[in-house]
């Protein structure tokens, strides 16, 4: 098997899209998001167990199985502290972070959306499976959105770089 220090230093020279994922309780970056199917349009985001908005998720979707949402906010090349905030590099924590950005928060669907984001989901969750160290989350998207210009913030090899 892999040690997990070859895989992570791997894994760091995969690019991938800068998503926030969010909730009214909190966010945080993430690159492990896709696409499952368009019908129903569902996405999967992956997140560690220890974050807190693993948690929240996890916890309102035993508690209210059909009124568990969350959003994927895909950062655009001007959103980079927008990143940094939600990837806990600036000190900010919880719902302080929304400092950062301009968001609608909204209310309706418990789901934050950052509105310079190149594309967002809003989403409810329909399946949680633990995996070793992250929670699978799968969610069907109720909202999309996509911004008609600007290039998308990406991560590799540990950095924040654009796409062009």
């Amino acid at each position: 098997m892999c040690d997990k220090s070859s895989y992570r230093d791997a894994m760091s020279r995969v690019a991938s899209a800068v998503h926030v994922i969010a909730t009214q309780a909190g966010g945080c970056t993430a690159s492990a998001v896709t696409s499952v199917t368009d019908e129903p349009p569902t996405m999967m985001v992956c997140l560690n167990r220890k974050t807190h908005l693993g948690e929240t998720l996890s916890n309102d979707f035993l508690r209210y199985p059909s009124a568990a949402y969350f959003s994927i906010n895909t950062l655009g090349c001007c959103d980079e502290d927008v990143g940094k905030a939600f990837a806990g590099m600036t000190g900010l924590k919880g719902i302080d972070r929304f400092q950062v950005g301009d968001w609608d928060m909204g209310y309706s669907t418990y789901s934050p959306i950052l509105r310079t984001a190149v594309a967002s989901f809003r989403c409810r969750v329909t399946e949680i499976r633990l995996i070793s160290t992250h929670y699978a989350i799968l969610g069907e998207v109720v909202q999309a959105v996509r911004k008609e210009e600007g290039d998308s913030l990406v991560y590799v090899d540990r950095h924040f770089l654009r796409a062009a």
